[in-house]
């Protein structure tokens, strides 16, 4: 290993620390000083070298998939706890009655009425309350983009939020239980109870997100939010299968539809988030690049000066908003009816001349071009840009405008596609497909792979600086690219269908730890647009940032 020990070289003044190559460079490639040589602190492991075979993963990894994959079901678990006072046959028999049981209960128990009833729901509404705070008060705009340390003040305000929302929902829950006569000692002690168990509950399940964060593959909190998702469409469907013949069951040509649909969708995720065919292919084959290319004596740890070159913005600019907004707006006027706010009819009109779909597909686009513009403004685009080519922002401002179109019209086909397939089987079916549920799970399918292999590559990756937007994501790994620092974005596809939504879903960039200082003030500069401070890890405000 060899340094370069001119202080004055242009790299150890961009970065702060000197430039290093392998023992076959005589010379600084930046600055032309002869290099001398240094103990590697951080020795670079080789893998695969010559014809010998791939490793298996090593066993803390496989611990890590373990811990993803089964944590969630201690969740799941959990839902078999109920809640204090309740009584379990005055439940069922009221469920049965009141036509609610598949809205409270299942077949392996009443999950409504469990310790864990409120999910993680209020975490995420507290998330979205700070997070709009932040964005709305001047004052507090900076702590949005300030970094870890600014980042990990609105996690505990976000965190400190989520006890009274867990409280007022409970005790709401509370409430309504007593007036369904289902608890077995009704009272204020009783409400009391079920409150406190209802917002110890949802602390629970963000313990259990900390853990897969900590000790697992890819954000514990989306995994956390997809995982249930995920089992209940599974069990409906399952219910819809086995449905007695009297309430019209799924056939076996409405099975194949609703598997060909759901594929559809996962097809369409994937060319979206930019996975080519032949990756698919080789995946198959088990054959994979390196995701972290290591050093070798023919390539250094940082090359000759060459431009960085930058990805395209990631897919959907808009994230899921606009499947998620476009039926509550298209079902306003009738809303509006129930409130005694007449719309003249308009309701009406759009039924009788099967307008709904033009208009619902028309309200989906409408939205997809107006958030992916306000989450993506090509200023900002232009900025960060600027700042990892170390250039003038005038120059990358009509190269960030022609990115920018270019993602909405991917994010605009995705959209609409989902919003057609999902109009399209509920017709041809006669089955709801949450295509949501769908997008969610393979975000996080491909986040869990693309984790695994960076850790295959280097197991002890480090988080050294946590973003919350997608857009510059790229940027940042281009820069630290071309330093020679190889990095990975952990949840980068999961935070990319949440955009301004999923504060509580971070994109931490990773890297191996003896190169973590200089990455740390090199994102620091093309992200927060100022220099790192000069002493004190980040690495505690990064796992208070992401509940860690």
């Amino acid at each position: 290993m060899k340094r370069c020990p001119n202080l004055s070289c242009p790299h150890r003044k961009r970065v702060g620390s000197a430039a290093e190559f392998y023992d076959d460079k005589t010379t600084c490639s930046d600055c032309g000083a002869d290099l001398e040589a240094a103990a590697p602190e951080d020795p670079v492991p080789q893998r695969n070298a010559g014809n010998a075979e791939t490793p298996s993963a090593p066993p803390p990894l496989k611990r890590r998939l373990a811990v993803t994959l089964l944590v969630p079901l201690i969740a799941l678990a959990a839902q078999h706890l109920l809640l204090p006072s309740i009584d379990a046959e005055a439940a069922w028999s009221t469920l049965k009655r009141s036509g609610l049981a598949g809205l409270f209960a299942s077949a392996e128990g009443l999950p409504g009425f469990s310790v864990v009833a409120l999910g993680i729901r209020p975490a995420v509404t507290a998330f979205l309350i700070v997070e709009i705070a932040a964005a709305l008060v001047p004052p507090w705009r900076h702590l949005r983009r300030s970094g870890s340390e600014g980042r990990a003040k609105l996690t505990w305000a976000a965190l400190a939020l989520t006890i009274p929302i867990s409280a007022f929902q409970g005790f709401s829950l509370a409430i309504a239980f007593e007036t369904m006569d289902i608890l077995s000692h009704p009272g204020i002690l009783a409400r009391l109870l079920i409150t406190s168990s209802l917002t110890a509950g949802v602390f629970l399940l963000l313990g259990l997100a900390g853990l897969i964060q900590r000790y697992g593959l890819g954000n514990g909190f989306f995994v956390m939010l997809a995982g249930p998702m995920l089992l209940g469409e599974v069990f409906g469907f399952a219910a819809a299968i086995g449905a007695p013949p009297e309430t019209d069951p799924l056939g076996p040509l409405s099975i194949a539809a609703v598997l060909i649909t759901a594929a559809l969708a996962v097809a369409a995720t994937l060319v979206l988030f930019g996975v080519p065919w032949q990756t698919l292919l080789n995946a198959l084959s088990r054959r994979e690049a390196d995701p972290l290319p290591q050093a070798s004596a023919a390539t250094p740890y940082r090359a000759a000066p060459s431009p960085v070159r930058i990805g395209p913005l990631p897919c959907p600019t808009s994230g899921l908003a606009p499947l998620v907004a476009a039926p509550a707006l298209l079902m306003l006027p009738d809303t509006l009816a129930q409130l005694h706010i007449s719309l003249g009819g308009v309701y009406y009109f759009l039924l009788k001349f099967e307008l709904l779909t033009p208009i619902y597909l028309a309200i989906v686009a409408g939205l997809a071009i107006g958030f992916s513009r306000l989450w993506n403004p090509p200023e900002q685009i232009a900025e960060v840009r600027a700042r990892a080519r170390q250039d003038d922002i005038e120059s990358h401002a009509a190269e960030a405008k022609r990115d920018l179109r270019q993602a909405t019209n991917k994010t605009l086909a995705l959209l609409l596609g989902m919003a057609l397939l999902k109009e399209l089987s509920l017709r041809l079916v006669g089955h709801h497909i949450n295509l949501i549920v769908i997008l969610m799970i393979t975000a996080v399918v491909l986040d869990i792979r693309a984790e695994w292999r960076a850790r295959l590559a280097s197991p002890d990756l480090v988080p050294i600086w946590a973003e919350h937007r997608p857009f510059a994501v790229s940027a940042a790994l281009s820069a630290l690219s071309k330093e020679g620092i190889a990095a990975h974005a952990q949840s980068l596809q999961s935070r990319v269908l949440l955009q301004f939504f999923g504060p509580f879903v971070p994109i931490l960039i990773m890297v191996r730890p003896g190169q973590a200082e200089t990455a740390r003030r090199l994102a620091h500069r093309v992200l927060a647009g100022t220099e790192a401070p000069t002493s004190g890890a980040p690495t505690k405000s990064i796992q208070e940032d992401i509940l860690g």
